[in-house]
């Protein structure tokens, strides 16, 4: 659930920023400033959907697939029928249900 509309999908993924991993840019359109999380369903389950979304993500193509929906939230929502382990960049950070919400100016930076 993303402020308000659902999606169901065997994948997902939240993203503040566009780039991923060096080269992958998952969600091309993110921002960090923006006040906004954006979000991608992969609705395929399965490790050769999970392989072809991969290979698709790797070259920029995933946007185009009908089967992938995008979108933007301030606060979204994941739930499963069951606990399903979720990643924080990379790392365990818990299992579903689990909520994320983009906090604006909540961390300042100074550079020196």
């Amino acid at each position: 659930m993303a402020d308000g509309v659902a999606a169901r999908a065997a994948y997902c993924l939240v993203s503040n920023l566009p780039d991923y991993a060096l080269t992958l840019r998952p969600a091309a359109g993110a921002r960090a400033d923006d006040g906004l999380l954006d979000w991608l369903a992969f609705e395929r389950r399965g490790r050769v959907a999970l392989a072809r979304y991969a290979w698709a993500v790797a070259r920029a193509r995933h946007a185009g697939l009908a089967h992938v929906q995008a979108g933007r939230a301030r606060r979204l929502t994941l739930t499963s029928a069951g606990p399903v382990p979720v990643q924080l960049d990379g790392d365990p950070w818990g299992f579903t249900p689990a909520t994320v919400e983009a906090l604006p100016a909540a961390l300042t930076v100074v550079m020196v």
